[in-house]
């Protein structure tokens, strides 16, 4: 009975059940009455019969419409139970796809975060900057050794391009040489006239004459100890070292550097600049390596004509950029060509004339400085090269310090 009592509590519930019992109870208790009154037959107690039985109606139809209402409660649960075991299916399709969908979006991030980073670090090493990568995280992954591998190919790219530009560089002094050579001839010649006169008159001479010819020979002597030294200093190594520059003065000495060979080709040179113009960061060496290949090369594109050659220094167009314009009346490049002027090993020039080496290294060195060459040439009428290069914004507090 327990046990029975038990399964119909968890069936119908405590209060339902305790209904029903009740109900139970009291229809049982008017039979009982009922059949006490049908074995006595007693005349005096006939009169209740009717009212035992209506008691008797009343808790039948209770128990039946309690019953009723049971059964109708038990099928709305059940149709409840059945509605949500149809619907459980696609919600945990639902959950589940949502779930595909986050982890896809997760992995998806992750992959092409790195890629984008891989690729930015590909454009970076484009424009010449050959910085090691950084690893973004603590631990390694599948990206880090291509990134070991990024780290070992710029190590190498860095060290060929120092190749390239010294090598450019001895090419550039054997270009030097001989107005170099040339530009001795004078002093030297000075010298030993002054120096072959004063041995054969030396006795015939005052004192105030022989003190003038002594400084006529140590001005001699000081302008090779000069010429020889601006073509040291142009070919000395050293490290790679970003100062703040007067791209003005820088000018002017690669000017000087070059005047020997533009005294030979006898070319007019007009350089005008302004000198409130500011400041660039660079390396000194490497930058007038530069303007010096690109004066060099206008030298030669004006080898058969009377040449004029026009620098100048301004504000870009491009705002953050100062402009260096080398402008010739030399040659010029043929359109079909044009475009390929900087790439490794090309050349214009006859064999054994040049390596082809030198636009490709010039602008390789000014992309690394932040900036960019632009060509306009056409065939008889010249080649102008433009050289941006980034302003450096120093406050004058620091300036004067």
């Amino acid at each position: 009975m327990k046990a029975s009592e038990s399964e119909l509590k968890s069936v119908l519930g405590e209060h339902n059940l305790s209904i029903l019992t009740q109900h139970l109870e009291d229809y049982l208790a008017l039979l009982r009455q009922l059949e006490e009154l049908d074995r006595n037959r007693d005349p005096g107690v006939l009169p209740q019969q009717p009212t035992i039985e209506k008691n008797l109606r009343e808790h039948g139809s209770l128990m039946v419409s309690f019953a009723l209402e049971l059964s109708e409660q038990e099928r709305q649960s059940v149709r409840s139970m059945f509605t949500w075991a149809k619907r459980w299916p696609l919600v945990f399709l639902i959950v589940l796809l949502a779930l595909a969908i986050w982890e896809s979006n997760f992995l998806a991030r992750q992959m092409i975060g790195r890629l984008t980073r891989l690729m930015n670090f590909t454009k970076r090493i484009a424009e010449g900057d050959f910085s090691p990568i950084m690893p973004a995280r603590k631990y390694r992954d599948e990206f880090s050794n291509v990134n070991m591998a990024l780290n070992s190919m710029m190590h190498e790219l860095n060290r060929r391009q120092e190749l390239m530009i010294e090598s450019h560089k001895l090419r550039a002094i054997g270009t030097l040489t001989a107005g170099v050579a040339h530009e001795l001839n004078n002093p030297i010649n000075n010298i030993t006239l002054t120096a072959a006169a004063l041995e054969e008159d030396y006795a015939d001479l005052n004192d105030d004459e022989r003190i003038d010819m002594i400084k006529d020979l140590v001005s001699q002597a000081e302008r090779s100890g000069k010429i020889v030294k601006n073509l040291l200093d142009f070919a000395r190594e050293s490290e790679i070292k970003t100062e703040q520059l007067n791209l003005g003065q820088l000018l002017e000495e690669t000017l000087k550097l070059a005047q020997n060979e533009i005294k030979l080709r006898k070319v007019h040179v007009d350089f005008d600049f302004d000198d409130n113009l500011p400041s660039i960061h660079g390396d000194r060496q490497q930058i007038s390596q530069v303007f010096l290949n690109l004066i060099l090369n206008s030298l030669d594109a004006m080898k058969d004509k009377k040449g004029r050659l026009e620098i100048s220094i301004a504000r870009a167009d491009t705002p953050g950029f100062l402009v260096t314009e080398v402008k010739d009346n030399g040659s010029g490049i043929p359109g079909h060509i044009l475009h390929r002027i900087f790439e490794p090993f090309f050349t214009t020039k006859s064999t054994g004339k040049g390596t082809g080496l030198g636009l490709s290294v010039s602008l390789g060195i000014i992309q690394r400085h932040g900036g960019d060459i632009r060509v306009e040439s056409a065939p008889g009428l010249g080649s102008v090269f433009q050289v941006l290069l980034p302003i450096t914004e120093v406050p004058a507090a620091i300036k004067n310090d």
